[in-house]
């Protein structure tokens, strides 16, 4: 996942379309025009490894969302973005 992560930025970043936006938002969304903005971070793991049940369940749904969109993601981003040709064996 750390290497696709790193992929998908790359890709996204080629279009102007940055998913590296977490750190940005607070900003943003005041420049926005939006006032009184409290921003709070919540801990979101991928995959089941937490000790905290409550984590653990979340890291495992969160796993699966990652897995059921990999490939769609991968697909147009290697594509579309960075011009990798796939070649499908018959």
């Amino acid at each position: 996942m750390t290497h696709w992560s790193k992929t998908f930025i790359d890709a996204s970043e080629m279009i102007g379309k940055s998913f590296n936006v977490i750190e940005q938002q607070k900003e943003r969304i005041t420049r926005a025009g939006f006032i009184d903005v409290h921003e709070k971070k919540y801990k979101l793991p991928v995959g089941g490894w937490s000790s905290d049940p409550k984590l653990k369940g979340l890291g495992q749904w969160n796993l699966l969302f990652c897995l059921q969109g990999l490939e769609g993601w991968a697909l147009f981003l290697l594509t579309e973005v960075m011009k990798v040709s796939i070649s499908i064996p018959l």
